[in-house]
């Protein structure tokens, strides 16, 4: 019993030790402003002090879309747009959707991600533009470090007793 006293120490030192740094999730929800055809569905982003960011996948207008990496400076408070379009420009093609995140908290908003795809679709082809805020509310998660530190206190406090 003696000779394995040494192991509880040893675990709440390395429990204790062990470095916090998580990505913390937000609930990113797509909000229309104007007239919008299809509004994208919500999805899960996950912001990390030292990045990479980064935003999971949703539907818009019946594709598929993301994951998107954002960029690092990129905060969940910041205020961000969205906008969705058909683009002939781009390859030429009449059936080439784009679909764009910009972070305006920045002076000018030139931080923008982008994804491009062909229209699956007739519906998706019909789309003509659509856009609006997306917005991202934190998501509680419970720290199990806290736990596990409890459980190996009254471990150690049982094998005291038994002392």
């Amino acid at each position: 019993m003696r000779k394995s006293f040494w192991i509880i120490p040893a675990v709440l030192f390395v429990l204790i030790g062990v470095p916090n740094a998580h990505a913390d999730s937000f609930t990113a929800t797509f909000t229309c402003t104007g007239s919008c055809s299809s509004t994208p569905s919500s999805t899960t982003g996950t912001f990390t002090p030292s990045g990479p960011n980064s935003l999971g996948a949703f539907t818009w207008d019946t594709v598929s879309w993301g994951p998107f990496i954002l960029p690092a400076d990129w905060l969940p408070t910041d205020s961000y747009s969205w906008v969705g379009f058909l683009d002939t420009t781009a390859t030429g093609a009449t059936n080439f959707l784009t679909f764009r995140i910009t972070d305006l908290s920045v002076s000018p908003p030139l931080n923008t991600v982008q994804g491009d795809k062909l229209c699956p679709t007739l519906q998706a082809c019909q789309t003509n533009f659509d856009f609006g805020v997306l917005s991202f509310s934190s998501v509680t998660t419970p720290e199990p470090r806290s736990v596990v530190l409890l459980l190996a206190g009254i471990a150690l406090l049982l094998v005291m007793r038994k002392r």
